[in-house]
This record gives structure tokens, C-alpha cells and sequence, in this order.
């Protein structure tokens, strides 16, 4: 399977095929399904650790 491509399920039920937009959005993905939804989809992991990292410092500190 494509690494550039996920595929999800719409609440119609229909598969959407999510295409990488590349670029500086190498964690986002997007398509368009049938039914007229447009999905978006955005992998958060590096946002989630930077914010922990954050706060752990920040506890630290107190």
C-alpha cells in the first residue's frame, strides 16, 4: 500500500482515499468522498510530544 494514501470510512459508509499533501503538510492528508464530505486528517504525535516536553519541563521548574 501507497504511504502517500489512508483510507477511512465516511459516516455515509463509503471509503474515502486520503491523499499526503506534501509539501511542509507531510502530516496532513485530505480527500473528498462521494457524498460531498471533505475529510481531513492530521497526524499529531510531534505536536503532542513538543506540548509534553513543555510541560514537563514547566514541572520541573515548580
Amino acid at each position: 500500500m501507497d504511504k502517500k494514501v489512508i483510507i477511512i470510512n465516511c459516516l455515509c459508509g463509503k471509503e474515502v482515499h486520503l491523499e499526503i499533501l506534501g509539501g511542509q503538510f507531510q502530516n496532513t492528508y485530505q480527500g473528498n468522498c462521494e457524498c460531498g464530505r471533505r475529510w481531513s486528517l492530521e497526524e499529531q504525535s510531534e505536536s503532542i510530544e513538543e506540548i509534553s516536553d513543555k510541560n514537563e519541563y514547566a514541572n520541573i521548574k515548580e
